[in-house]
């Protein structure tokens, strides 16, 4: 690896070289100016063939180098000294003695050099002329013209200095009267046409390149004929309809090649509401009526000569209708409702009366009392649907029908129908309506709306609320009435009683533990809804390294004995009352290091290890690292035959070992 890296930085080092003896002219620099340039020393020479001088920007042309005087032939090339140059300079393409140049955007003059890989010390250069790209544009490209008519074309050069250009129109510079003429100089000039039609091609070229031009055809048309006289005609030109109606109407236009028209109702484009509508395009289109009556006039208007138009003349005759109001309603069996229709398109307003087909009803269907066109529809005693109808006797083809929805009795219940709970505390009630579709309720307490401080509230809305008792006991009355029908209504008989005092339990209520052995712990709140408890151990709430630390979650915690012995109380306290509590009393012993410690798969943490009372792997550490011994000798771990399940695994380290004096085996 060593070897390659020194071989890699020699030859960056000899083309680091070469690129500085090229860029201070050593002994291998040639001739300029794109002449063919030699330099030898000894008999190795390198030179380049017919080398180019003056290109185009972006051009790609061959360079060759010929080297005489070695077998290696091989060369390294180079624009403006950099190693195959690059887009500024121009690359170099391909390898070997022949490769290919290709110039830059940027107009200049640059150097290009062979050198000898054979010997650096000789090489070749000769310039190259890099003169931009000339291109030509003219505005505005192909258009339209009238015979005899002018229009301005401008050419624009580009990538020269010289900016001017000659004029030519097919082939003929500055035109003629056949093929139309060109006035003006310079870059802008004006073409006339010809008196006659025809395609004619107007031509820029450039000044500086005559290779490049643009060109633009302009197609010249022949005069305009002289204008006929416009006339307009709509089929039919009278017509008579109903309200709602629709009829076509066509249009004819003569007199000229643009037969389009534009459509107006009583002056309105394409009409209105109020004075019917016109739908389609074209000559052709539909007219609708409006729904009320009246004469309108549609006017087609020729859009080649908008003083032109014709008109149709429309008579809209109202139809005869009828109405019924209300169009639907819901009733109770045996409910009445009053009915009214109304007839318009006829002087004669009157209605006879059916229900379901029935005239004047029947006790299966409803009965129709009264006279006239206001009657009164009482239901019958069974719930269903029904249709009474109001048909005109002037046209009996007129009819409308109102929609009777006959429903059962409403009927309210609430659930639950009764219950019984603490002062304070809260129950959901539920109201179901049946009979109608407005199934909504209003909430009363003891016949107070939504109730009050004494007799217990109502909080939220619709059918189902929450109802929260007073402070005081008592028997209480909570009613949902029906909004359809007020008469109908339900309640749930509530008993509120004074709860019990609150109390608070701990378990166990003492117990001896090991230093930093654990223990668990269960507080129990009766009396209040809010069993939640809060932790201390001495006063400190969830204790600390002293008192001894607790885990806890819920009612539930778990007490870690401190690193000395001693006496410890932990408390739990309602939070719903805190003057009420329990403690624990717990006594923390120093254990006293047996010569060996016995671990058992059914062994406990927390037991002191004996045979009687095995421990854990994680028992028997806490044992050894607690301890103290007063005398020197090993303590042995001994772990006793079967399966020890894992859910993770158990590491033992330096502090698990003893010490020199009390070395641990385990």
């Amino acid at each position: 690896m060593r070897t390659s890296r020194l071989i890699t930085t020699l030859q960056g080092l000899a083309i680091a070289g070469m690129l500085i003896q090229v860029a201070c002219g050593g002994s291998g620099s040639s001739s300029a100016g794109g002449s063919q340039g030699t330099t030898s020393v000894g008999t190795l020479s390198i030179s380049l063939v017919n080398p180019p001088t003056d290109i185009t920007s972006g051009d790609t042309v061959p360079v060759t180098a010929q080297v005489v005087g070695s077998s290696n032939t091989g060369v390294v090339w180079a624009v403006n000294d950099v190693v195959n140059g690059d887009a500024t300079v121009g690359t170099i393409s391909g390898s070997g003695t022949t490769v290919a140049y290709t110039a830059p955007t940027a107009s200049g003059t640059y150097t290009i050099t062979a050198t000898s890989t054979a010997d650096t010390s000789k090489k070749s250069s000769t310039l190259v002329k890099v003169k931009p790209r000339v291109a030509v544009s003219l505005s505005p490209g192909a258009t339209t013209i009238a015979s005899a008519a002018s229009l301005a074309f401008t050419a624009t050069v580009t990538g020269t200095n010289t900016t001017g250009v000659t004029w030519t129109v097919d082939g003929v510079v500055g035109g003629n009267g056949t093929v139309g003429t060109l006035t003006g100089t310079g870059t802008t000039a004006t073409y006339t046409a010809p008196s006659a039609a025809g395609t004619h091609t107007v031509m820029a070229t450039s000044v500086a390149d005559t290779s490049k031009s643009a060109s633009s055809v302009v197609t010249v048309q022949a005069p305009a004929p002289a204008p006929v006289a416009v006339s307009v005609s709509v089929s039919p030109s009278s017509t008579s309809l109903m309200t709602g109606g629709a009829v076509s109407l066509t249009a004819t236009v003569s007199g000229s090649t643009n037969t389009a028209v534009t459509w107006t109702v009583d002056g309105l484009a394409g009409g209105s509401a109020t004075a019917g509508t016109i739908t389609g395009t074209g000559t052709t289109v539909t007219y609708t009526a409006p729904s009320a009556a009246g004469t309108h006039a549609v006017t087609a208007t020729s859009v080649a000569d908008t003083s032109k138009s014709a008109s149709a003349t429309v008579a809209v005759q109202a139809p005869v209708a009828v109405s019924v109001s209300p169009a639907s309603a819901s009733l109770s069996t045996g409910g009445t409702v009053s009915l009214t229709a109304t007839v318009s398109g006829s002087t004669n307003t009157a209605v006879t009366w059916t229900v379901d087909g029935l005239a004047g009803g029947s006790a299966t269907v409803g009965t129709i009392t009264g006279t006239g066109n206001t009657v009164t529809y009482t239901a019958p005693s069974a719930a269903g649907s029904h249709a009474v109808k109001a048909t005109s006797v002037a046209d009996t083809s007129k009819s409308a029908s109102a929609s009777v929805a006959v429903q059962a009795p409403v009927a309210v219940s609430v659930s639950p129908a009764s219950a019984s709970l603490n002062t304070g505390s809260t129950v959901s009630l539920t109201a179901s309506v049946s009979g109608t579709t407005n199934t909504a309720v209003t909430w009363t307490v003891d016949g107070v709306t939504n109730g009050n401080a004494t007799a217990g509230t109502i909080s939220g809305s619709g059918n189902t609320v929450t109802y929260t008792a007073p402070s005081t006991s008592g028997t209480h009355t909570v009613v949902a009435t029906s909004a359809a029908s007020p008469a109908a209504t339900a309640s749930s008989a509530i008993n509120v009683l004074a709860p019990a005092p609150v109390s608070v339990t701990l378990s166990p209520a003492s117990a001896t533990v090991n230093v930093s052995a654990t223990l668990s712990l269960t507080a129990t709140v009766s009396g209040a809804t809010n069993t939640a408890v809060t932790w201390t151990v001495d006063g400190v709430a969830n204790g600390n390294t002293t008192v001894g630390t607790l885990a806890v979650t819920g009612n539930s915690a778990v007490y870690t004995a401190p690193t000395v012995a001693g006496t410890h109380t932990i408390t739990a306290v309602s939070a719903a009352d805190g003057t009420k509590s329990a403690s624990s009393a717990v006594t923390v012993q120093t254990v006293a290091v047996p010569t060996g410690v016995i671990v058992a798969p059914n062994g406990v943490l927390g037991n002191p290890g004996t045979l009687a009372a095995p421990t854990t792997l994680e028992g028997a550490r806490t044992i050894i690292q607690n301890a103290s011994r007063t005398s020197p000798g090993v303590l042995r771990v001994l772990l006793r035959g079967g399966i020890y399940p894992r859910s993770s695994s158990f590491t033992l380290g330096s502090a698990d070992s003893g010490s020199a004096a009390n070395p641990v085996e385990w």
